[in-house]
C-alpha cells in the first residue's frame, strides 16, 4: 500500500520540481535579456539567440505585411525585409534601451495606440474594398444604360427607315398606276434625320461618360493603398515613439491586483464610445455597398423581364377612278406589313455586377471585436508594461516606488490622517 500511496506524490514532486526548474531558467533568460550588459560567454550567446530570434521574427512579419497587405514584389520585400531584421539584430544586441523600447511595444499594442492601429486597419480595407466596388458597380450600370440607349436608338432609328420604306413603296405604287402621270404631286418623301450622327453621338457621350468612372476608380484605388501605406507606417513609428516616450517619463501606475478604478472605468467608456463612432463608420459604408449593389440587381432583374415592344406598320392603298362620274373603278391596291421591335435591354449589353466582398465584412468585425477586447484589457496592458519598465532598470524602479510612498503620505498627512 505504501509503494502504491508513493506513486502520485512522486510524481506530484517531480510536476512541481520541474516548474521551478523551467522558472528558474525564464527569469534568468529574462535577466540576461533586461541587463544593460552580459556578464560572460553564455550571456552573451543567449543575448544573440534572443535578439536572433526577435529580429527574424519582425523580419518575417514585415514580409508578410508588404506582399500580402501593401501588394510589393517578393523580391524587394525579402530584401527590405531582410535588412530591417538585421539592423534591428544589431541594435538590440548592442542597445539596452532598444531592447526595453521594444518589449514594452508588445503590450502597448494592447493599449490606445493598438487600437487606433486596428481601427486605422479596418477604415482602410472598408474604404479601399467598398468604395471601389461601389464605383464598379456604378460603372457597369453606366455601360448597361450606355448599350441599351444605344441599341434602342438604333431601334428607333431602323424604325424611322421602316416608314420610309413604306413611303417609298406607296410612291412606287402610284407612280405604276398609268392614269397617274406624275406622282410626285402627290405624294414628296425627305429624309431630314442623319443617323449616322446620331450614332457618333451616342458613343461619344458612352465613352466620356466611362472615361470618367474609370478614372475616378483609379484614383480612388491608388489613394487607397496609398493611405494603407502611410497610415499603417505613421501607427508603427507612433507604437514606437510612445514606447519611448513612457521609457523616459516613466508614468506612474498605480497597480491593485485585479481591480479597476474608478478612472480607469471611465477611460474604458469613452474608449468603447470612440470605437462605436468608428464602428459606425464603417457599418455606413459596408451597408451602402451592399444597398446599392442589391438596388441594382433588383433594376437588373426587372430590365431583364421588361418585354419587348413589337410594333407593326400596315399601308394598305386602293386607288378608284371614277368614270362618266357614276361608276367607280378600282385601278390598283396595295396592302403591305412593316414589322420591328424594340428591346429595352438587350441580352448582349447585361454586365453581371460585383457583389460585397465578404470577407471584408468578417474581418472588419474581427478587428473590431479584437479592439473591443483591448479597451477592456487595456488596464492591464498597462500594468504589464510597467513591470516589463521596472525588470529592464531596477534602480529607477525602487525611485519610483519611493517617490511614491512619499506622495501617497503626503497626501494622507494633509488629509489629516496621519499625525
Amino acid at each position: 500500500m505504501e509503494a502504491v500511496s508513493s506513486g502520485p506524490h512522486r510524481a506530484s514532486g517531480f510536476l512541481s520540481s520541474f516548474k521551478r526548474r523551467l522558472s528558474s531558467m525564464l527569469t534568468f533568460q529574462w535577466g540576461v535579456y533586461s541587463k544593460p550588459s552580459p556578464a560572460n560567454t553564455l550571456e552573451v550567446f543567449i543575448l544573440f539567440c534572443f535578439c536572433l530570434i526577435i529580429g527574424a521574427a519582425i523580419g518575417g512579419l514585415l514580409h508578410v505585411w508588404m506582399v500580402y497587405s501593401l501588394n510589393y514584389q517578393p523580391f524587394p520585400s525579402m530584401v527590405v525585409s531582410s535588412t530591417w531584421g538585421c539592423i534591428v539584430v544589431l541594435l538590440l544586441l548592442l542597445l539596452h534601451p532598444v531592447r526595453c523600447v521594444l518589449s514594452i511595444s508588445v503590450p502597448s499594442l494592447g493599449t490606445k495606440q493598438g487600437r487606433k492601429i486596428l481601427i486605422s486597419t479596418a477604415l482602410v480595407i472598408v474604404v479601399t474594398s467598398c468604395i471601389p466596388n461601389m464605383t464598379r458597380n456604378l460603372s457597369r450600370s453606366v455601360d448597361m444604360i450606355k448599350c441599351s440607349s444605344h441599341s434602342t436608338a438604333e431601334r428607333i432609328l431602323a424604325s424611322t427607315s421602316q416608314v420610309n420604306n413604306a413611303l417609298h413603296d406607296m410612291k412606287d405604287f402610284i407612280g405604276s398606276i398609268p392614269r397617274i402621270v406624275n406622282s410626285e404631286r402627290f405624294l414628296q418623301i425627305e429624309q431630314k434625320v442623319d443617323v449616322e450622327e446620331m450614332k457618333m453621338d451616342i458613343r461619344n457621350a458612352s465613352a466620356r461618360l466611362k472615361a470618367e468612372f474609370k478614372a475616378m476608380q483609379d484614383t480612388l484605388e491608388v489613394t487607397g493603398h496609398v493611405a494603407q501605406k502611410v497610415i499603417a507606417s505613421s501607427f508603427i513609428m507612433l507604437l514606437l515613439g510612445s514606447s519611448a516616450s513612457y521609457l523616459v517619463r516613466k508614468r506612474l501606475v498605480r497597480t491593485r491586483g485585479w481591480r479597476m478604478t474608478q478612472r480607469e472605468l471611465r477611460r474604458c467608456l469613452w474608449g468603447g464610445t470612440i470605437l462605436g463612432f468608428y464602428c459606425l463608420i464603417c457599418a455606413l459604408v459596408l451597408g451602402l455597398d451592399h444597398l446599392i449593389y442589391s438596388v441594382l440587381q433588383t433594376s437588373l432583374s426587372w430590365a431583364q423581364d421588361i418585354p419587348e415592344v413589337k410594333t407593326t406598320i400596315s399601308l394598305h392603298v386602293k386607288i378608284t377612278v371614277l368614270i362618266i362620274g357614276l361608276i367607280r373603278k378600282p385601278v390598283g391596291e396595295m396592302n403591305k406589313e412593316y414589322r420591328y421591335r424594340i428591346l429595352l435591354l438587350p441580352p448582349d449589353c447585361v454586365r453581371p455586377l460585383s457583389p460585397p466582398d465578404p470577407s471584408v465584412l468578417s474581418t472588419t468585425a474581427a478587428l473590431f471585436l479584437t479592439a473591443l477586447v483591448m479597451i477592456l484589457g487595456e488596464v492591464f496592458s498597462r500594468r504589464i508594461r510597467r513591470k516589463i519598465c521596472s525588470s529592464f532598470y531596477r534602480d529607477r524602479e525602487e525611485e519610483r516606488a519611493l517617490y511614491l510612498r512619499d506622495k501617497i503620505l503626503l497626501k494622507l498627512e494633509d488629509e489629516g490622517n496621519i499625525s
